[in-house]
């Protein structure tokens, strides 16, 4: 009886230190299966600009919709720079979406002159710039974005 408990207490430690390592090995899969997915997303990031654009209206707003289909919080950065005076340094928004949600961000008072910069955008992320004219019937202008790769930002 004694020799069938001491088997047992011989089993139960092998069995212990077999789930230990398993846990272990498990772990360090984990961590690098983490890693690989935030390089993949990392590689996955692209920047929209819309180019140089002359407002259209004395006084314009622009309006940037955001929709984010991923499962992820994103990241947004908005970059506008202001190409009528060299002086005006320029502005940068970070803004956060929610998973499946839509965020709209308004720029009031844009200059003559400008271009609008959207950092961090993936394929789960759509976004459309306009603009809007100062007046109460004033039309709603799409502004055209183009991808621009990593290296050609900033």
């Amino acid at each position: 009886m004694t020799e069938v408990k001491r088997e047992i207490r011989v089993i139960e430690k092998a069995l212990k230190t077999t789930i230990i390592r398993l846990e272990v090995r498990n772990r360090d899969i984990q961590n690098k299966l983490d890693y690989i997915l935030s390089c993949m997303e990392c590689y996955n990031k692209f920047g929209l600009t819309t180019g140089r654009i002359r407002r259209e209206s004395r006084v314009a707003t622009l309006v940037i919709n955001i929709d984010n289909h991923s499962m992820k919080t994103a990241e947004i950065e908005i970059l506008r720079k202001n190409l009528s005076n060299e002086k005006t340094p320029h502005s940068i928004s970070n803004v956060l979406i929610e998973p499946y949600s839509t965020e709209e961000l308004t720029f009031n008072n844009i200059p003559e002159l400008y271009e609008v910069e959207i950092r961090g955008v993936t394929s789960d992320i759509e976004a459309k710039a306009g603009e809007v004219g100062s007046g109460e019937n004033s039309p709603y202008r799409s502004l055209r974005t183009f991808r621009i790769s990593e290296s050609k930002q900033r």
